[in-house]
């Protein structure tokens, strides 16, 4: 096999790869949904305490879990086209940051772009990057809750308009 043909069929490969599905929530199922009390937000961490009067009632005044079977997720605006969000462990009452592409400083330790998910399945759906100017068209990361963490599972730029295909899930 020539050069040209090696680079052809590693190229080809992949395109195939990029061609892929993106995850769908059923990838991703919970084992169980918690039907108890909400443990109370464990808020420890300084800007955790700053934004208590959100997390607290979100807790409080939830039916059931949002995401993964067990988590309360509380969310709040702060600005234009932003959202900041709170996982709240139902069982526990400890409080994760939402999922980040690329570094997290204290200020944004809330912050994410617009986020869909699903009270049984732990995948999430991030999407940011988003150009209003031209329909909205935003790039795409999917990340899935695992070991007290969300892991980066794919990202697709300029996936297009947001919530697209996410209709079944819970935007915000």
């Amino acid at each position: 096999m020539t050069e040209f043909h090696t680079r052809a069929l590693i190229a080809l490969i992949g395109g195939l790869a990029f061609a892929q599905a993106p995850p769908k929530f059923e990838d991703y199922p919970v084992k169980e949904i918690f039907a108890g009390k909400p443990a109370p937000p464990q808020l420890v961490r300084r800007i955790e305490r700053y934004y208590r009067t959100v997390i607290r009632p979100a807790v409080r005044d939830a039916k059931a879990p949002d995401f993964a079977g067990q988590f309360i997720v509380a969310h709040w605006g702060c600005g234009t086209d932003c959202v900041q969000y709170a996982f709240v462990d139902a069982k526990t009452g400890v409080i994760y940051p939402p999922p980040i592409v690329g570094k997290r400083g204290v200020e944004d330790y809330f912050s994410a772009a617009f986020l869909s998910f699903k009270a049984n399945s732990r995948l999430i759906v991030s999407e940011g990057n988003c150009d209003f100017l031209n329909g909205g068209i935003c790039d795409r990361d999917y990340f899935v809750w695992e070991k007290r963490r969300f892991r980066h599972l794919r990202h697709i730029p300029r996936f297009g308009p947001r919530f697209r295909g996410l209709e079944d899930a819970i935007p915000h």
